[in-house]
């Protein structure tokens, strides 16, 4: 039952089809876990855009809620939370609600990371929650294809980046970063990142299936 569970997997952070880059990665990862006989699901925040580009026929689109017009009481409570005691949980619970429902049923879920470390704060704070939220159920967790610089290491950052089962940087010189500024090596494996649907068992997509557990 517990191998069958987490056969299955979550995509997570993928911010739409209109960004090609994002949407490229999603394609690759899928078919790498494929190979691997892993099905996944994949969360997004503009789900119109993946259904036009074709991504609902790779797996489930498990779109991010959004407090637009619905949920008022809750809105006003959260957003509360958020700006006046600075507590983001129950603001991004809403929002990720159905995704972290998925990831409680899968087990485990795949950060693709891109970018999103490199920027400020406010794009870290949806991962930054996840991680709160697999910690809690116990469900494992890797960041997939990042690039990260030192100048992007704050110590908010490291802390939550010692949180994932483990991290594939898309260089050598990330590696070096994650390294150095202590997240711990076991969990950064130096291995060529290959996002190409020719891997094999001891490329990177074996790594993740190592990751857990499989």
């Amino acid at each position: 039952m517990d191998n069958e569970r987490i056969r299955k997997t979550v995509l997570y952070g993928h911010t739409g089809s209109n960004n090609r880059g994002c949407e490229a990665i999603v394609r690759s990862t899928v078919n790498l876990l494929k190979n691997e006989g892993i099905i996944s699901d994949i969360s997004t925040y503009r789900a119109e855009e993946d259904i036009r580009a074709g991504l609902d026929a790779l797996g489930d689109l498990i779109e991010y809620r959004s407090y637009n017009g619905k949920q008022s009481l809750t809105r006003v409570a959260n957003g509360i939370m958020k700006r006046v005691f600075h507590c983001e949980y129950p603001y991004e619970k809403y929002v990720q609600s159905d995704v972290f429902q998925a990831v409680k049923r899968s087990g485990s879920a795949v950060v693709i990371g891109g970018d999103t470390y490199c920027y400020g704060r406010n794009s870290c704070v949806p991962s930054y929650n996840l991680l709160k939220y697999t910690g809690k159920i116990g469900a494992k967790v890797c960041l997939w294809s990042c690039s990260i610089g030192t100048e992007d290491l704050e110590h908010e950052k490291i802390s939550y980046l010692k949180r994932y089962d483990m991290i594939f940087p898309r260089e050598g010189l990330t590696y070096e970063n994650l390294v150095n500024a202590g997240v711990p090596e076991k969990n950064v494996p130096n291995v060529r990142l290959c996002i190409c649907t020719g891997c094999k068992k001891d490329s990177s997509a074996g790594w993740i299936c190592k990751c857990f557990c499989i």
